[in-house]
């Protein structure tokens, strides 16, 4: 962090971080990379061939991403978020 800090203030020279904000921000960094992975995960698990039958209709690729990737990573999405969060 302190690294960090020195970046916008050259003149610092200790960054000190309580351990409860150290240990949430750990948690959290933590977390945030796995359910990341799930989501990424789930969006990439969305049938090419359905991707494609979208496209042949015309859909732009925000429709796209809402009406069919969206859609379909829900039924993959829901049980990995919910393993996660039940242990």
């Amino acid at each position: 962090m302190t690294n960090l800090a020195q970046l916008f203030d050259p003149e610092v020279k200790f960054v000190d971080i309580p351990p409860f904000w150290a240990g949430a921000l750990a948690i959290s960094l933590v977390a945030g990379a796995y359910l990341t992975e799930i989501f990424r995960g789930a969006f990439l698990g969305a049938d090419p061939g359905t991707i494609d039958c979208a496209r042949a209709l015309g859909l732009k690729p925000l429709q796209i991403f809402f009406l069919v990737r969206f859609r379909r990573c829900g039924g993959s999405l829901c049980p990995a978020s919910a393993t996660r969060r039940s242990r």
